[in-house]
C-alpha cells in the first residue's frame, strides 16, 4: 500500500484525508533529487536511489502526499471550479515540496542532554578523585 515517505506523515492510500492525494516521485533525476533533499530523507547513496527510482516505472513505494506542497504548486482545475466539484490536485511542472511539519531533527532531546551532563559530572569527579591519589602511588 503506497504511503507518504515524509518523516512522521501518516497519510497512505488506505487512509487519506479529504482533499489529500499521493504523488509519485518525479522521473526527472534533478527534480527527484530536490524532493529527497527538501524532505531530509536518508536514502543512502543518492545516485543509486535515484537510478532505481527512475528505472522502476511502476513502483508505488516512493510517494509524497499533497500536504507537503504549497497551494501555488498545484494547477487550477477550472472545470471543477465552474461545476462546483472538488478540484483535482495536479502538480505544476517542477513542483518542489516545502511543507514538512513532522521533520526529524538531529538535536538531542532534553532528557538526553541531562544524561550526557550527568555522565560528564561523574567523569570529572572520578578524574579528580583518581588524581588526588595518583601522586601518592607514584612517590612509593
Amino acid at each position: 500500500m503506497p504511503h507518504c515517505k515524509a518523516y512522521g506523515c501518516s497519510n497512505h492510500s488506505g487512509r487519506l484525508s479529504k482533499g489529500v492525494r499521493l504523488f509519485a516521485f518525479p522521473r526527472d533525476c534533478h527534480q527527484a533529487k530536490e524532493w529527497v533533499v527538501k524532505m531530509g530523507m536518508n536514502v543512502g547513496k543518492i545516485g543509486i536511489f535515484l537510478g532505481s527510482l527512475i528505472a522502476d516505472k511502476k513502483s508505488n513505494k516512493h510517494r509524497l502526499c499533497s500536504a507537503h506542497f504549497t497551494a501555488d504548486q498545484f494547477q487550477r482545475d477550472l472545470q471543477a471550479e465552474l461545476t462546483g466539484k472538488t478540484p483535482k490536485l495536479i502538480l505544476v511542472n517542477g513542483a518542489i515540496p516545502t511543507l514538512f511539519v513532522h521533520r526529524h531533527t538531529e538535536t538531542p532531546r532534553a532528557s538526553s542532554e541531562n544524561v550526557i551532563a550527568k555522565l560528564e559530572r561523574k567523569r570529572v569527579i572520578m578524574y579528580s578523585y583518581m588524581n588526588s591519589f595518583m601522586p601518592k602511588f607514584i612517590q612509593k
